[in-house]
């Protein structure tokens, strides 16, 4: 009978973990402080990796007062994030980010100092608004 339970546990174990984790992330998503930092960056197109944004926080143009006490918590943000596009979408982008060098930011929502990525802004516009308006 100890031996049922116990396998029970270590089957069960893992995807109760992964759901609490998915929940907490969710969590963090949707009830966090929405802040937007400033970035710079590039498309690499590794093919190990598909096709992304390379963006590095920009904090000297980023606002600060969005934060406590006025100030840019740099440490606890990555120095490097990687935006997915789609591939079919991702060269188009690329020639009309390097051609128009247009203003970009990161929105995140900031929650007990963890932050998680809600969308792209380029010119303060969700990059695929800005990508529909630059293409036609």
């Amino acid at each position: 009978m100890h031996r049922v339970i116990l396998f029970r546990l270590v089957l069960f174990f893992p995807l109760i973990t992964l759901f609490v984790w998915t929940l907490s992330l969710q969590y963090t998503i949707l009830y966090g402080n929405s802040v937007t930092v400033a970035v710079t960056g590039y498309d690499p197109r590794d093919l190990l990796s598909g096709h992304y944004l390379s963006l590095t926080p920009d904090w000297t143009n980023t606002d600060c007062s969005q934060f406590e006490k006025n100030k840019c918590p740099k440490t606890d943000f990555e120095t490097r994030y990687r935006f997915y596009i789609s591939e079919d979408i991702a060269p188009q982008l690329e020639k009309l980010i390097n051609q128009l060098r247009p203003e970009m930011s990161l929105e995140f929502s900031y929650h007990n100092h963890h932050p998680a990525i809600r969308s792209l802004l380029i010119e303060n516009t969700p990059w695929q608004e800005w990508y529909d308006a630059k293409k036609q």
